[in-house]
């Protein structure tokens, strides 16, 4: 049998196991978009065209056999495509590691209109997620959604997003319940009708969780380019229909 998710606010014993659990799942982002972007550069023409260029150059220049030519010219397109890409992805890299939020925690998450939660499963912290004011007042920003690895298919993602809907019932005065007037009254105690979201284009999981759970896409934006190298983001948004 397995162990019941429990969603609470996040305590100050929690910060190392926060930590743990954002770690664990931007290093697996980060493989992931690692992968996908060199599966774009592998099936890419400009791939082709750069080694062809780099043989020809190297065949004619230094007038060596085709066999050494393509060898080289291979390990030529081979070094200036890993410096290409460590400066992409150095563009990207702080998307993977966690923000001073999270190394500040409890402090960071102390403003009134600020909230973190956690999943617990047993006595393990197996996701977490955020909200925190943005530049509308109406309008709060959902960030830090993370599942660990190993409590996937728990329906975790889903619940977090429908919760945050809810702005926590299950907070202070509302005990467990989903009932409407205490829904209310903690929306009108956060003072937030509709939340947002930016996560990246390849995340395409959470981008199926949250349009489950009732986001709607409101433009795509590029974060970083390097031909043929791009990294875009995807801008959501939930509106209360209250």
């Amino acid at each position: 049998m397995e162990d019941k998710v429990v969603i609470r606010r996040a305590r100050l014993g929690d910060a190392e196991s926060v930590l743990e659990v954002c770690r664990a799942v931007q290093a697996e982002m980060a493989r992931q978009e690692a992968r996908t972007q060199l599966l774009h550069l592998l099936t890419h023409p400009y791939l082709v065209g750069l080694t062809l260029f780099t043989f020809l150059t190297i065949h004619y220049t230094l007038q060596t056999s085709v066999a050494w030519s393509a060898v080289m010219g291979c390990w030529v397109v081979a070094l200036v495509e890993a410096a290409r890409y460590w400066l992409f992805w150095g563009r990207i890299r702080r998307v993977f590691q966690p923000g001073p939020d999270l190394l500040n925690l409890v402090h960071y998450y102390s403003h009134p209109r600020r909230l973190f939660l956690v999943a617990e499963v047993g006595e393990a912290v197996a996701g977490t997620i955020a909200l925190r004011e943005t530049v509308d007042p109406d309008t709060a920003k959902l960030w830090r959604m993370f599942v660990h690895p190993r409590f996937r298919r728990r329906s975790i993602a889903s619940r977090f997003a429908v919760r945050l809907q809810n702005v926590v019932v299950k907070i202070d005065d509302c005990v467990g319940q989903v009932d409407k007037c205490c829904v209310t009254r903690r929306r009108r105690l956060l003072g937030y009708r509709a939340v947002e979201l930016r996560t990246h284009l390849t995340n395409q999981a959470a981008l199926r969780c949250y349009h489950k759970a009732g986001y709607i896409t409101l433009r795509q934006e590029n974060f970083a380019r390097l031909y043929p190298y791009t990294f875009d983001t995807v801008h959501c948004i939930w509106r209360n229909a209250d």
